[in-house]
């Protein structure tokens, strides 16, 4: 402890005098607090860098060198169904079982999905599944900074730190399988927060719309824009997912009306609705029946109490991130199918 008179107007310290007040400053915690914090804001600095880099290799050497690593079937759907643009009215027919015979993958996406991967196919897969990758790894990096943004983190602060909660990442299941498969969630999911992040309603309309139309799941986002009155965003997204679907139909042709009015209600089609891999609400009452009975009383009294708790979430929350967790959530939860990678979408920014 050390006691010290008040100063004076000049600033420098004035005589003690008898009617002087002295305040006691405790000096023995103040330092070592200091000390503390320079420790740790140093650790993060060095540990930062450093598990990411270490992430990022053994991460590629589970993939390349683990018998077995990464099958990157979803990517060879995505290869594969694409190229069916060259044979007119086939794409829908393409069917990946190399390495799942028991369950043969077909190409479940919007057409538009494949006019996007479509260049993919003059390249050699491997090449295509390595980029794709360390892709994701930089998109899921850029993921964890968004968030960081959105939850009000300046722009040059950080960047070490999402360096640590990326190496972690990587190894967290939805994340995990997003590799072993080659899926496309953790671009979406940039896609999504960059809509959010943005300021300008043509920029956020035109990621949310074209995301939406490479998978339908991230159309939930509109959700969020709606719920914050950025009507301009809401219909510009709108907009570009309306324009995915003409460049399809100028593209593929007739195969872009068979997934609109037919393919798209086929949900049996995309995988088993009753297996663990599929949380959302008919999943799951799927599995406690033992059959799936579509949208019957039960799932849609789950749905009832999902968006029940997702208005009272909304309302209790006033920072854009978790607002658009709670949207992203809730629709997961009323797809008839959300694939645990799928989940990662909401998972990978919420844990930061």
């Amino acid at each position: 402890m050390t006691a010290v008179t008040e100063r004076a107007c000049d600033g420098t310290a004035a005589p003690a005098g008898p009617g002087d007040r002295v305040v006691q400053i405790d000096t023995t915690s103040a330092a070592p607090a200091a000390i503390t914090n320079r420790r740790r804001a140093i650790s993060v600095d060095t540990i930062g860098p450093v598990l990411l880099v270490v992430s990022v290799l053994a991460r590629l050497a589970w993939t390349y060198l683990a018998p077995n690593g990464a099958n990157f079937v979803d990517l060879h759907v995505y290869v594969g169904g694409s190229a069916m643009i060259d044979h007119p009215g086939s794409l829908y027919h393409y069917v990946y079982a190399d390495q799942t015979p028991d369950f043969p993958l077909p190409f479940t996406y919007p057409p538009f999905a494949a006019v996007m991967f479509y260049p993919l196919h003059f390249l050699p897969f491997g090449l295509v599944a390595f980029c794709w990758t360390v892709g994701t790894m930089a998109a899921l990096y850029g993921v964890v900074r968004l968030s960081q943004r959105l939850l009000g983190v300046a722009a040059g602060e950080g960047h070490r730190l999402a360096m640590l909660w990326t190496g972690i990442a990587i190894w967290l299941e939805p994340l995990r399988s997003t590799f072993d498969y080659g899926q496309i969630n953790v671009v979406l999911a940039l896609a999504t927060l960059g809509a959010v992040f943005s300021t300008r309603w043509w920029l956020s309309g035109l990621l949310l719309g074209t995301a939406a139309g490479v998978k339908l799941t991230p159309a939930i986002g509109g959700l969020y824009f709606v719920g914050v009155r950025r009507w301009g965003t809401a219909v510009f997204s709108g907009v570009v997912f309306l324009a995915t679907i003409a460049l399809s139909v100028w593209v593929v042709g007739d195969q872009t009306r068979y997934y609109f009015t037919d393919l798209i209600f086929k949900t049996d089609r995309v995988g088993p609705i009753c297996t663990i891999f599929n949380q959302s609400w008919r999943g799951a009452v799927c599995r406690i029946n033992g059959h799936d009975s579509g949208y019957n009383p039960a799932v849609l009294i789950g749905i009832a109490v999902t968006a029940i708790l997702s208005v009272l979430a909304w309302r209790a929350i006033n920072d854009r991130l978790g607002r658009l967790l709670v949207v992203e959530l809730f629709g997961l939860l009323l797809s008839p199918i959300s694939w645990t990678h799928q989940i990662g979408r909401a998972s990978c920014r919420e844990r930061v």
